[in-house]
């Protein structure tokens, strides 16, 4: 039914193609909404796996560059060390032949001061055991390893050699402290008399020649303390002056001048990589990659453009509504169905305008 000249017919029947139009498009801009997101995240990840590839391959190529470096470092670091060795190995055979140089006169001396000592006694025709160190060092202690020797004679002879016999050679029954005591006593009895009878038998028959051999001992230990003192002072010398070690010193220099310089070769080498290989390498791949990154980019733009236009599309068709005809129909009939139900309205019932048809739909809901 018309009036003042309105086709509500026509009028519904547009609302109604009006609303499913907006419906589909709206449907179609989720759908587009869809494939332009996953569009977006395959361009991401080929552009991230370029990337990720550019960064593997800079960081495997200069570490290739590196260790290739490294590994001529190490030879040359190896040749300096072979090369100080050889002047260390020379300077101590240096060392060896420069104290038996200086030590062959003391030990001359030494030498001779023994001889003398030997005649001495047998002129004199003492027992040999008397110019022993042993015998000096216990009746005519001078020195502090010769009192030494007198505390490891008592130690030995007077607690360790009692307890011995008590601990291991008594039998348990026999084993009390007067047993002890005893075997003290004809410890210091036997070993005290046999001391004194030895020290005292030797200096009254042979106390010149004893106090000259005394002597000679000490001129002996003298040397000895000189010829020790000439190795020391010899190893402790840190000068290579006296080894004649030129030779040396130039191959160590010549080693270390090539090391330094391949140090030097490898830090310019990764200078150039890192200032302009490192940008050739990238550019190469990027190269390789421009193909598939190119067409996912295409297909993100083609998608991307396609939601945009779509979008566009659905804006004006629910601006068109909210202008056209929810102004007429309110917003709680722009629904297909609603419109539908309403021009059935208008089209077999008695109603002559829109509000008596929402009033008559109404109607028919409650009841």
């Amino acid at each position: 039914m018309e009036q003042s000249g309105m086709d509500y017919s026509k009028f519904l029947e547009e609302a109604r193609l009006a609303v499913i139009k907006e419906a589909e498009l709206r449907k179609q801009e989720e759908e587009l909404g869809v494939q332009e997101a996953e569009r977006r995240q395959e361009l991401m990840a080929e552009e991230q796996s370029l990337k990720d590839n550019i960064e593997r391959t800079v960081q495997n190529r200069r570490k290739e560059l590196s260790d290739n470096f490294d590994d001529e470092i190490a030879r040359e670091r190896d040749a300096v060390k072979r090369a100080q060795s050889k002047k260390e190995r020379a300077k101590n055979i240096g060392k060896q032949e420069r104290i038996a140089a200086e030590s062959a006169p003391i030990e001359e001396e030494m030498a001779e001061t023994g001889r003398r000592l030997r005649e001495l006694f047998r002129k004199q025709q003492v027992p040999g055991i008397f110019r022993s160190k042993l015998y000096y060092a216990l009746y005519w202690p001078q020195h502090f390893g010769e009192w030494m020797q007198i505390l490891l004679f008592v130690a030995l002879l007077f607690v360790a050699l009692p307890c011995g016999i008590y601990f291991l050679a008594l039998p348990d029954s026999l084993r009390h402290i007067p047993a002890l005591v005893l075997i003290y006593i004809a410890d210091i009895v036997l070993i005290g008399g046999i001391y004194t009878v030895i020290g005292t038998q030797s200096k009254l028959r042979y106390l010149e020649p004893l106090k000259e051999g005394r002597r000679m001992r000490n001129e002996i230990a003298e040397k000895g303390r000189e010829l020790r003192r000439v190795k020391r002072s010899i190893q402790r010398d840190k000068s290579d002056e006296p080894y004649n070690l030129g030779d040396f010193d130039n191959e160590i220099a010549a080693a270390e001048q090539r090391l330094e310089a391949t140090q030097q070769k490898k830090a310019e080498a990764l200078r150039i990589f890192d200032a302009e290989t490192a940008d050739k390498i990238a550019e190469e791949l990027r190269g390789e990659a421009a193909t598939r990154v190119n067409q996912k980019k295409s297909e993100y733009e083609v998608a991307q453009h396609a939601l945009t236009e779509v979008g566009k599309e659905r804006q004006a068709a629910a601006l068109r509504l909210a202008e056209q005809y929810e102004p007429m129909l309110g917003k709680e009939f722009m629904t297909a169905e609603k419109i539908a139900a309403l021009k059935d309205i208008m089209e077999n019932g008695t109603v002559t305008n829109l509000a008596e048809a929402i009033a008559r739909y109404r109607d028919r809901q409650e009841s």
